[in-house]
């Protein structure tokens, strides 16, 4: 994050689109070098952290009055995706190279 962004309690973040996933999908099943893999692992969890951040922060800047939860209430949601991603990364097709 930027730190202008930082100060600012702003989030910098690529404007995903259905475009970006598909790119994602291709670079998991159809990679072409064998770090391809590791940057779709890569960017799936800068997603996670960005949905994250974005909630926290919008969670921060409601209106006085209405009831906050605490980052501790997201960390649920935060370790479920994490660790759906790292179930479907297995570093021993990257270490061994592409068979094709």
């Amino acid at each position: 994050m930027h730190s202008i962004s930082y100060h600012t309690a702003k989030v910098d973040t690529l404007r995903w689109t259905p475009h970006l996933s598909e790119c994602l999908e291709v670079l998991s099943t159809q990679p072409e070098w064998a770090g391809d893999r590791t940057l779709a692992q890569l960017v799936r969890m800068q997603l996670v952290t960005e949905r994250m951040m974005v909630t926290v922060l919008y969670n921060d800047t409601m209106d006085v009055d209405s009831p906050k939860l605490p980052p501790s209430a997201y960390l649920h949601t935060l370790h479920a995706d994490l660790a759906r991603i790292r179930a479907q990364y297995t570093p021993d097709e990257d270490a061994a190279g592409l068979s094709s």
